[in-house]
């Protein structure tokens, strides 16, 4: 307040500062995490982000689904190795590949679920690093082809019988073949 020399105030000084660039840009940033959060909420696939001792720091909601769990929170602070892998010893090969290059490209994996059922899965992965280019992490993508991987037995499976009919019909033929072979020097 500014006073006059009886004490009495005359004026309110003020300053004031134009924020609506800085409201912007925060709506813009409330708006850009809302989009990332649907995308990861609803991607069908495994999501996931680890620290450098294999922690889970992030999954998504399909990754907690396919490893039996009710919700992502549930999974946070969870040994990668030890509460997904089949074989906890296949992270450790996983690693190796993935310092060999930076990143992994539908690596195969068998993970398993809480109830011990094991998934055929890919892995596209990579470091993620600070600022200054520390490795913090390691964080990708899983892609369940359990399915594919039943079929593709299947098929096999089907191959194989069809070869052995094949097999057998020929043969059945073949013993015809030669009865009539047999029949026919006869006849002459």
């Amino acid at each position: 307040p500014l006073k006059d020399p009886e004490g009495n105030v005359t004026a309110i000084l003020g300053i004031s500062r134009d924020i609506t660039a800085l409201k912007q840009a925060e709506e813009s940033l409330r708006s850009s995490a809302s989009r990332y959060r649907s995308i990861v909420d609803n991607v069908q696939d495994l999501l996931y982000r680890t620290d450098m001792d294999g922690k889970i720091t992030m999954i998504s909601p399909a990754g907690a689904r396919l490893a039996g769990f009710g919700s992502p929170e549930e999974m946070i602070g969870l040994d990668l190795a030890q509460t997904l892998y089949a074989d906890p010893q296949e992270r450790k090969k996983f690693l190796s590949s993935l310092a060999r290059k930076g990143f992994v490209n539908a690596y195969p994996l068998v993970l398993k679920d809480r109830l011990g059922h094991h998934h055929q899965v890919t892995a596209s992965s990579h470091y993620f690093t600070d600022p200054d280019g520390h490795r913090l992490g390691v964080e990708g993508i899983v892609h369940d082809i359990t399915h594919f991987k039943q079929a593709e037995e299947a098929l096999k499976e089907a191959n194989r019988k069809l070869n052995l009919l094949n097999s057998i019909t020929r043969h059945d033929v073949a013993n015809q073949l030669t009865v009539l072979q047999g029949y026919t020097q006869l006849a002459m």
